[in-house]
């Protein structure tokens, strides 16, 4: 019985988390988040990672759009998508409002 729940408690949350996608339009062209990324973020291939510094005296990084703060520090985020080198990185939030304009491409 309460595997049949759970199955059909998850069927639920993928329908609602496809909705709350379809919703999602696409930013503005006047979205206060846009400061010329394309020119090194089109058509990137991304990857959904903890974040992790980049080097003993570089700390932490920023979202290139929403400049959230990423750090393995409480309070900051953990966790999005970034490219190959770990250089760039993008929030979740972000990466919804943008991967189809952007084109990303995300591996695993």
């Amino acid at each position: 019985m309460v595997a049949h729940f759970s199955g059909w408690f998850d069927g639920a949350k993928k329908i609602e988390r496809r909705k709350m996608s379809e919703q999602r339009q696409r930013p503005a062209s006047d979205d206060w988040r846009r400061n010329g990324q394309e020119e090194h973020l089109l058509g990137r291939r991304l990857f959904f990672k903890q974040y992790r510094r980049y080097s003993e005296t570089w700390e932490h990084d920023h979202c290139e759009f929403c400049n959230a703060k990423f750090s393995e520090n409480d309070g900051d985020l953990h966790e999005g998508y970034t490219t190959e080198d770990n250089y760039y990185w993008i929030s979740t939030d972000c990466f919804e409002d943008f991967k189809d304009e952007f084109q990303w491409k995300v591996d695993e």
